[in-house]
């Protein structure tokens, strides 16, 4: 028997895999999962699909507020609520209260340092749950660190992974940012017993065989997915519920062509990063494209109801009336990938959106703006040649380019019709194969996570063994 506590940072694109990953452990004989979620947060999770072995513990909430854009700060909260129920819970005098549940290993979010500790209060092993790329995680590391780091960043060159030279700081939204996050993922990341890697190692074999060169202990876990999907009632990190129009989205991608629709969705936070003359240059790319389109919307955050309202340029949804629906509200993004006149997903570059596009052998055409996104679609278009990049980051110097409307246009044009889009679109066909096989009962990935709960298995019945009676 082997009970893992697993702890994911309570971000919707955080929490996702992690419950994936605990259905995916709890198919193993022997194996309980329970996940540590804020209870109000638990409310809106879709938890109903989940096997038998999957449990959840809700937390009280934090008496800091959770914040998208400071996930360090947001971290260390969680772990001073986390540990106040240890103390009260878990950890008595004696070392462990009667009754309560005993934990064999901790499996927490990278992004949560604080549970180095935790794990051993608790005497358990601890591994990370990676949410990002194998090569975004392989740059994070190599990331500027200290002043002088930053004033000279180094200039990395791994031809097996991805063409052409990378600069270290090409990960960083802003190049002059502190090292803080790059030492506290390191930490994170080389004070773990092993990295459960939400990847696989068809797609990114030569990046997590450099992990393992750097001493890291990579198993491979991914894709991770299954019918979990997040629940039209999950706000996520809006202040704001969003009216079901599945319905209508998939009635209108049934009235078009086969692989005609460039499916539009930066998620509910996507546009954080975004001003309104971003939005202006995405609208007007998408009407200088000629292409079919579904945008999903959500405008910036900090606009008044008005200005809201008028997010998109002067007469565009007119102009595009016909061959462009715009919704605001929720949408089915798998069913949408899944459709037959889907023929691209233009987004932000997610790892978890990334690999729902590739794993339904959907071209990308990313526009990156923050956190790993530069990276993993960095990745994903120049290495694996599975989508197409936004040329928002200058690889050399770091610095950000301007995207218009120009680029935009350009990169759709290339993917739907192009000679390089039909080489594109049969990679990406090829990989979802790779993928499906890679999650099959004898696949790669499959292997992996069989190998691991065995070994903690194996582990835990020693320990009971060499227990004096």
């Amino acid at each position: 028997m082997v009970h893992f506590m697993m702890i994911p940072h309570q971000f919707i694109p955080h929490i996702a895999p992690m419950m994936h990953l605990a259905d995916r452990l709890a198919a193993c004989e022997g194996v309980t999962c329970t996940i540590f979620v804020y209870e109000k947060l638990l409310e809106g999770l879709p938890t109903d699909g989940l096997r038998d072995g999957v449990q959840f513990h809700a937390l009280p909430p934090s008496k800091e507020p959770l914040s998208l854009w400071n996930p360090l700060a947001s971290g260390e909260a969680l772990g001073r609520v986390v540990n106040e129920y240890f103390d009260k819970e878990l950890l008595g005098a004696g070392g462990g209260i009667e009754g309560k549940p005993q934990y064999h290993c901790l499996i927490s979010d990278l992004l949560l340092l604080w549970t180095v500790q935790a794990a051993a209060r608790l005497q358990i092993p601890r591994y990370i749950l990676c949410a990002m790329s194998a090569f975004s995680l392989l740059m994070r590391l190599h990331s500027p660190r200290t002043e002088e780091d930053k004033a000279r960043p180094k200039i990395l060159h791994w031809p097996n992974i991805i063409p052409g030279p990378l600069i270290s700081n090409f990960f960083a939204t802003n190049p002059n940012a502190s090292g803080v996050g790059a030492t506290f993922i390191n930490r994170s990341a080389n004070e773990s017993a092993g990295i459960l890697e939400n990847s696989f190692s068809e797609l990114e074999h030569e990046s997590m065989a450099e992990l393992q060169r750097m001493g890291l202990n990579m198993i491979p876990v991914g894709p991770l997915s299954s019918s979990i999907v997040p629940a039209k009632n999950f706000k996520g990190h809006s202040n704001e519920n969003y009216d079901d129009v599945g319905d209508e989205c998939l009635k209108w991608l049934d009235e078009q062509p086969p692989t005609s629709v460039v499916y539009v969705n930066f998620g509910t936070t996507g546009f954080n990063k975004f001003s309104t003359e971003m939005v202006h240059e995405l609208a007007l790319g998408l009407e200088g494209s000629q292409a079919r389109f579904l945008w999903v919307l959500r405008p910036p955050p900090g606009l008044s109801a008005e200005e809201a309202e008028q997010v998109l340029p002067s007469g565009f949804e007119e102009r595009v009336k016909g061959r462009g629906l715009i919704t605001r509200g929720w949408a089915p993004q798998l069913q949408i990938l899944e459709h037959r006149a889907t023929g691209a997903f233009l987004m932000q570059g997610g790892w978890n959106s990334t690999l729902e596009t590739i794993c339904r052998g959907v071209p990308f055409i990313a526009w990156a703006t923050f956190a790993d996104q530069p990276t993993n679609v960095k990745f994903a278009a120049d290495g694996a040649k599975l989508g197409v990049m936004l040329p928002s980051r200058d690889p050399i110097t770091g610095i950000w380019l301007k995207v218009d409307k120009h680029v935009v246009e350009n990169g759709i044009r290339l993917v739907l019709s192009s000679e390089e889009g039909k080489l594109i679109r049969k990679n990406v066909q090829n990989m979802k194969v790779v993928a499906a096989k890679a999650v099959s009962p004898e696949g790669s990935s499959s292997r992996s996570l069989m190998s691991f709960v065995k070994g903690l298995q194996i582990a835990e019945e020693h320990r009971h063994t060499e227990l004096p009676n």
